[in-house]
């Protein structure tokens, strides 16, 4: 049986003398088997089928080597791309860790222009302690809180790390809102004159037998606020105002506190300077103990340090009568032809309170009218 086998794929060229044309030496090789005629033996095919096998899947494994190493350079370049790019960002992150630390461990400078809501987050400067105030005065503390309303030797607080303050925005002034609500359940077994404070003075005489009295008042309910401004360049400044609700009738706001200090020059309506406000104690009753002095005037006063813990107050004041009475035959009007005067020595000490003596000039006259 006749076997015709033929390619259509060219292998390397060789010169064919004979036709003058170029030719591979397989197509050579094959041309010259096919020329003997019919093959024998199928293994002339076979050998054929090799030949070319051997030729062509050596290029096409060189070519796939060829793309593959290509692949691999391209990916190489971008790999030392990537880790040249993570190299400056591991540099930008090291460089802002460190401004931050560095601004975290600086002092924060007060801003010159503060702008928006109130600056919680500057807590005011500590202020020098006090030589004037001893250590058992200045932790010394009562539900009414006298103390803290009591004007202090150079304005310097109990507390010179201003706790509770608050800077208000776009000043350098310093607030601090303070207060206490208190409700009094009071009942009366005999007319006491004053049904919300026991007040001898308002005792009636004769005493009316047979009538009782409740009560229930929240009149003692005080709000105040204590504005202060530190280093100026006439001292520290304090604005020191508080009210209750004493006034005419059950709701009405009463003022207690109303004054300023700079330095050591008062002018207001405060604690007289005749009073120790750091010697009261809390008692249920609102007007305090008996005995004490507990008065607030408008005054004008000054003080002065005579050692680092001794002082020396004067004081200009309104006079004021608390008693007035009235009977069928004549009626009291109090009258006060000039203003009271006192003077107060103040001597501190660090483990008691602050012991004092005072004295007040007063010139009063009663004018008696027959009824």
């Amino acid at each position: 049986m006749a076997s015709n086998f033929a390619l259509a794929i060219r292998p390397p060229a060789v010169w064919n003398a004979g036709d003058n044309s170029i030719v591979s030496r397989d197509e050579h090789m094959i041309a010259r088997i096919l020329r003997k005629g019919p093959m024998m033996h199928p293994r002339f095919a076979y050998a054929a089928v090799a030949l070319l096998a051997g030729v062509l899947v050596p290029a096409t494994v060189f070519a796939q080597s060829d793309s593959s190493n290509q692949n691999v350079q391209d990916l190489r370049k971008q790999l030392d791309e990537l880790r040249e790019q993570m190299s400056k960002l591991q540099t930008r992150l090291g460089e802002l860790e460190s401004k931050d630390s560095e601004a975290a461990t600086a002092p924060t400078a007060p801003s010159a222009q503060q702008q928006g809501t109130i600056q919680s987050s500057q807590p005011p400067a500590q202020a020098a302690p006090s030589k004037q105030v001893g250590e058992a005065t200045a932790t010394y503390t009562t539900f009414s809180e006298d103390g803290v309303a009591a004007a202090r030797f150079d304005n310097v607080p109990l507390d010179p790390k201003y706790k509770g303050f608050f800077r208000l925005p776009g000043t350098q002034t310093i607030l601090k809102i303070g207060g206490y609500f208190k409700t009094d359940f009071i009942y009366d077994f005999k007319p006491a004159g004053n049904s919300d404070s026991f007040i001898p003075s308002s005792i009636p005489i004769p005493t009316v037998v047979g009538v009782n009295n409740a009560t229930v008042s929240v009149r003692p309910t005080r709000l105040n606020l204590d504005f202060r401004i530190p280093s100026t360049q006439f001292g520290d400044v304090r604005f020191y105002v508080e009210g209750d609700l004493f006034g005419t009738n059950a709701t009405t706001p009463r003022l207690r506190h109303a004054y300023t200090q700079v330095r050591n020059v008062l002018i207001g309506q405060t604690f007289s300077n005749f009073m120790d406000p750091d010697g009261f104690p809390d008692t249920l009753d609102f007007q305090g103990p008996n005995g004490m002095v507990s008065i607030r005037n408008p005054q004008f006063r000054y003080g002065l340090a005579l050692s680092p813990s001794t002082t020396f107050y004067v004081s200009v004041e309104k006079p004021s009568s608390d008693i007035t009475f009235k009977t069928s035959q004549f009626s009291s009007q109090p009258n006060a032809p000039s203003p009271d005067g006192a003077i107060r020595l103040r001597q501190e000490s660090k483990d008691r309170l602050g012991l004092w003596m005072g004295c007040e000039c007063v010139h009063r006259c009663k004018n008696i009218r027959q009824g």
